[in-house]
């Protein structure tokens, strides 16, 4: 089973080992997340460091501003099946430690923006909230 990064402390629960990840779905659907600017100097390592992961195009508007012109970015997304060891399963759970820092994240945005990513982010059930669990 592949195991999240070491810089996350380990759970003594086994099953509790997964990442979160975004699945492409319809263009009308929406996502909330953090978008980071990275420069193009940083692509190539960014690219090595998440190779089990594809670069999904996306449009994005700023979460205070619904309303505003659509701009384009990227968001990773982990492949199906079993590249390097990574593998999508509906039998485990987000590393607690990693998801409190996710947590951590969607909070230093505001209380708004982490209730809306507790109501809207999915453990790999696809049916249980994140906010229902932790």
């Amino acid at each position: 089973m592949a195991r999240i990064p070491s810089r996350y402390v380990a759970s003594k629960n086994e099953l509790e080992c997964a990442a979160l990840n975004v699945e492409p779905a319809a263009p009308d659907h929406e996502l909330n997340g953090i978008l980071m600017q990275i420069q193009l100097s940083d692509l190539e390592a960014f690219r090595q460091r998440e190779a089990d992961y594809d670069l999904i195009p996306v449009q994005w508007t700023p979460f205070e501003e619904p309303g505003a012109d659509r701009k384009p970015a990227y968001i990773l997304s982990c492949r199906p099946g079993e590249p390097s060891g990574v593998r999508i399963r509906n039998d485990i759970y987000p590393n607690p430690d990693y998801l409190r820092i996710c947590r951590e994240g969607a909070s230093s945005y505001g209380d708004t923006f982490r209730k809306v990513w507790e109501k809207t982010t999915y453990l790999p059930d696809r049916c249980t909230l994140v906010g229902e669990v932790f």
